[in-house]
């Protein structure tokens, strides 16, 4: 989890499971392996906050 995590630092957009939250304006999820990680960008990309990792499993769907 902290390979994802220091991606985001250096290119939030490198990623092949990339999805644009539409509830919110620059919120963002990224799906790596059974996690997600929910994450917010500031100043066009200059800062990432995190918000949000959550284990998916069978259960969860």
């Amino acid at each position: 989890m902290s390979s994802v995590i220091d991606q985001l630092k250096i290119n939030p957009f490198n990623f092949s499971d990339l999805v644009k939250l539409s509830d919110e304006k620059e919120t963002w999820r990224v799906r790596t392996g059974s996690y997600r990680v929910k994450f917010e960008l500031f100043q066009k990309g200059k800062a990432v906050f995190v918000f949000d990792i959550k284990r998916r499993t069978s259960i969860t769907y």
